[in-house]
């Protein structure tokens, strides 16, 4: 959760000071830590990113080893609660839009609020801004692959599949063992009809990952 990697932040930062110079340390003396509620301010955190971690989180506790686990019920249950207690996904993603430009007033090319801001506008519909976020990410830091894979996405949605093609490619060459930018290249390849290309892909995912469903129903269908 926001407030458990905080208080671990926290932690470790407290750790940090001791070993400054005693000048570093003397130019902190009487300010405080920034608390929980304005590090959520200034890194645009949203109940949509809670949404999203929630989902994640819960995608891994059903794979083994965690479904194994004894409390492996009581943890999704606590996760289904919090999930159903948060507002309608038309709210989250206008609330969470609209913490991200306001988080990046304070730092306007932080990459990390860009990339978001990018996710946010894009299941929102805005795919034009979304495309731009999503290319300012990439040439800010060009080695992210998770913003080669934001902006596949996006130019996805827009039926620009050659170069959402290039930006899997790309993201690929930076991180060969990516099965979901694999994944997403091949359904690209099917949309160009390009077949062979697609069939080689899925099958380099599903060696990657034996269980990842989503590759294997790609590849009967094609």
């Amino acid at each position: 959760t926001f407030a458990g990697n905080y208080r671990l932040a926290r932690s470790i930062a407290a750790s940090i000071e001791k070993l400054l110079p005693e000048a570093v340390r003397q130019s902190g003396e009487g300010k405080e830590w920034v608390n929980l509620e304005q590090c959520a301010r200034w890194l645009g955190w949203s109940d949509w990113t809670r949404q999203s971690a929630f989902a994640e989180i819960t995608g891994r506790l059903n794979d083994p080893p965690f479904t194994q686990q004894s409390d492996h019920a009581m943890q999704l249950a606590r996760i289904y609660a919090e999930l159903n207690s948060l507002p309608s996904v038309p709210a989250l993603i206008q609330d969470g839009e609209a913490r991200c430009r306001k988080a990046l007033q304070f730092t306007p090319e932080d990459p990390a609020l860009l990339i978001r801001l990018a996710g946010l506008l894009q299941v929102g519909g805005k795919l034009d801004e979304a495309t731009k976020a999503a290319q300012r990410v990439v040439e800010l830091s060009p080695n992210d692959v998770d913003a080669w894979m934001q902006l596949g996405v996006v130019l996805v949605h827009q039926n620009r599949n050659e170069e959402a093609a290039r930006a899997f490619e790309t993201c690929l060459a930076r991180d060969p063992q990516n099965v979901f930018a694999r994944n997403n290249l091949a359904q690209v390849w099917v949309r160009l009809n390009r077949k062979m290309e697609a069939q080689r892909e899925y099958e380099r995912a599903i060696a990657l990952k034996p269980g990842y469903g989503t590759a294997h129903l790609g590849l009967g269908r094609l």
